[in-house]
C-alpha cells in the first residue's frame, strides 16, 4: 500500500516497524500520489478487490472510517483512514509478521485510539 511508503530513511528498511500519521485535505493525498481519488469508498473498494487485502468499514469517533490490512509472508501493513470534517486522517503501520501483533497492541492501537478530531 503506497500510503505506508514515507520515503524517510530507515522506515523502509526490512524488519523495521514503522508508523505514519497524517492529516490533510483529501486532495493533498491525491496530489502526493498516495491515492488516485478523493472518494474514500472507491479507493477502499479497489483495495478490497486485490488479493490478500482485508477491508472493513466502520466509524471512529462518529466519522466514516476504513481499515485495510495486508498480510504477506514477511510483514503486515494496516492502514486506517478517517474521513473527518473536511480532511482525511490517515494512520498506518507496518512491521514484520512475527512482531506485528505485539507492535499493533502496544504501539499502533493506543496511538489510533488517542486521536481526536476537531473542526478547524
Amino acid at each position: 500500500m503506497a500510503a505506508t511508503q514515507t520515503g524517510e530513511e530507515g522506515l523502509d528498511e526490512p524488519g523495521t516497524p514503522a508508523i505514519l500519521i497524517a492529516r490533510n485535505p483529501a486532495d493533498d493525498f491525491v496530489n502526493a500520489g498516495l491515492f488516485n481519488s478523493t472518494n474514500a469508498a472507491d479507493i477502499f473498494g479497489q483495495l478490497a478487490a486485490q488479493p490478500g487485502m482485508i477491508v472493513e468499514q466502520s466509524d471512529h469517533l462518529g466519522f466514516p472510517t476504513w481499515v485495510v490490512r495486508e498480510n504477506t509472508t514477511d510483514s503486515v501493513t494496516i492502514l486506517c483512514l478517517i474521513k473527518g470534517y473536511d480532511e482525511w486522517i490517515i494512520s498506518a503501520a507496518n512491521a514484520p509478521t512475527d512482531v506485528f501483533d505485539a507492535f499493533e497492541g502496544a504501539v499502533f492501537e493506543p496511538i489510533f485510539n488517542s486521536l481526536e478530531i476537531h473542526e478547524r
